[in-house]
């Protein structure tokens, strides 16, 4: 009787881990909804505190702004909203941006990052959507 209890209570417990790690992978996992009208507010809170932000799954629409780097001349995508006067963006990452242009109302869904590049002969730190999907909204 006892050495079936100390099975039970070993499977129960075994089982609960993977439930509890189950539950860990999903939530890094979850689509984090950014509604239109807090986009501004949240993207400029993930500048402010990238660590409560990194590594999440988002979903934004914006406007695709189109930029190049003054260093490399390389070409910048990034996903862009305004509160007022005010705008900001986030950089995207993604494979191809053909068929796309500057001012188009965008959805963006992808994995915030944070990487190291080069600006201005100096190492900096900045923060870029890795982009699963991306669609032009009509």
């Amino acid at each position: 009787m006892k050495r079936n209890t100390i099975q039970w209570t070993a499977l129960l417990l075994c089982a609960g881990m993977l439930l509890g790690s189950c539950g860990k992978q999903n939530h890094s996992e979850e689509m984090i909804y950014v509604k239109s009208s807090m986009f501004y507010t949240t993207v400029t809170e993930m500048y402010n505190d990238p660590a409560s932000y990194l590594g999440k799954q988002y979903h934004l629409v914006g406007e695709l702004y189109v930029s190049e780097d003054s260093d490399t001349g390389e070409t910048i995508y990034s996903v862009a909203g305004t509160s007022g006067s005010d705008a900001i963006g986030l950089e995207l990452s993604y494979d191809s941006f053909e068929g796309f242009s500057e001012g188009d109302r965008i959805t963006v869904e992808g994995k915030l990052e944070q990487i190291s590049v080069m600006h201005h002969g100096e190492e900096i730190e900045i923060l870029i959507l890795q982009v699963s999907l991306l669609e032009k909204r009509e």
